[in-house]
Formats: structure tokens, C-alpha cells, sequence
């Protein structure tokens, strides 16, 4: 299926069709989710926000960032398990300052 929401991505963004693009990164970035690969499924979903921002839709946009927003959280909350599976503190707190940047 991810090929062919890939496929279905180059078509829309063929025809300048942004609704049809804004649909394929929300259904990439939310397989990328399932799958656990954080990065790339807000790769996906910043740029479904942002095409959504461009549709002027408003129920779009909330439901846009409420994916981005939760694939944020996931992202931040894998990297956090990691953390605090090591008995250094010193790692948690680098890793606490370092966050910060994963939202700007």
C-alpha cells in the first residue's frame, strides 16, 4: 500500500491538485506512524499541515494538526525511552535540553 501512496502523491502533485496532495502526505505521514518511523511520518505531516493551511479548510487543518501533533509526541516519546533506559542522568538531561529543537 505504500507504494501506491507514493504513486498516488507523484500523480496529485503531477496535477497541482492540492487537496489530492495534502490527502497523500496525511495517509504517508500516518503509515509512516504505524510503522513507527516518527521522522518521516512528521516529515509528512508538516508538509499535510502546511498544504492544509493552503486549503483554507478548517476541519482539515485541525484534523492536520492534531497527525502532526501526535507523531511530534510519538517522535519525542521514543527518543525519551531510550533515555531513560541508562542509568546516567547526565544523558537524560542533555537529552531534555536537546528536545527543544524538535519542536521549533
Amino acid at each position: 500500500a505504500f507504494k501506491e501512496l507514493k504513486s498516488y502523491l507523484t500523480i496529485a502533485n503531477g496535477k497541482s491538485d492540492v487537496a489530492a496532495q495534502q490527502r497523500a502526505n496525511r495517509d504517508l505521514g500516518e503509515a509512516e506512524m504505524k510503522l513507527g518511523r516518527y521522522k518521516e511520518a512528521v516529515d509528512y505531516l508538516k508538509k499535510a499541515f502546511d498544504l492544509a493551511n493552503d486549503l483554507g479548510d478548517h476541519q482539515i487543518l485541525d484534523e492536520a494538526r492534531v497527525a502532526l501533533g501526535t507523531a511530534k509526541g510519538k517522535m519525542v516519546m521514543a527518543s525519551y525511552m531510550n533515555v531513560i533506559q541508562d542509568p546516567d542522568i547526565s544523558k537524560v538531561l542533555a537529552w531534555k535540553f536537546q528536545r527543544r529543537k524538535d519542536f521549533s
